[in-house]
């Protein structure tokens, strides 16, 4: 936490618009399973939060900063303005969370009391994972695009409708 001085710092040191930091004053510094933020020389923040507020089509833009307790601290407009060491910092960190594997081939779909059990090939290796009511469950992000959300919040991104084979279209019109 940072004191009310602190608080006064943090507010000379943000942009006009009161949320978004000055990208020259941050500096991202890996410690391991945490991240830490400094502002400056006077502002650290310790186990801070990376988030994507575009994660599928701005992936390294609009970085929120949230402390430990997911409070927001200021948003970076783009990693590519940050020294390189925290630009490397911060693509690794969003690559971690937002892991977006790529669905190569549906190798099978069976229902089961409801649920759908889909057995998939990614580029990130074979994947089973399991959806509720798959109209829920999908998200249509072009014509050709597609996102599957399983159960357990993991997501799943078919990029080209198209470039799937006859086999996983055929298993794709049955669920949708």
């Amino acid at each position: 936490m940072f004191s009310a001085r602190q608080m006064e710092e943090t507010n000379d040191l943000a942009s006009s618009e009161e949320t978004y930091f000055q990208s020259s004053e941050v500096r991202l510094i890996d410690r391991g399973i945490t991240v830490h933020v400094t502002l400056g020389e006077r502002v650290s923040w310790r186990n801070v939060r990376l988030v994507s507020l575009f994660p599928l089509s701005c992936p390294y833009e609009y970085i929120s900063i949230s402390d430990s307790e997911g409070v927001e601290i200021g948003v970076v407009r783009s990693l590519a303005e940050l020294d390189a060491d925290s630009q490397r910092i911060g693509v690794l960190r969003l690559q971690c969370r937002y892991l977006l594997p790529v669905v190569q081939r549906i190798l099978s779909v069976k229902e089961r009391f409801g649920s759908l059990k889909w057995e998939i090939e990614t580029d990130c290796g074979c994947r089973s994972f399991v959806t509720k009511n798959t109209r829920d469950t999908t998200v249509r992000l072009s014509t050709n695009r597609l996102l599957l959300c399983d159960i357990d919040g993991n997501r799943y991104e078919i990029r080209d409708l198209g470039s799937l084979d006859a086999s996983s279209r055929a298993y794709l019109s049955r669920c949708l």
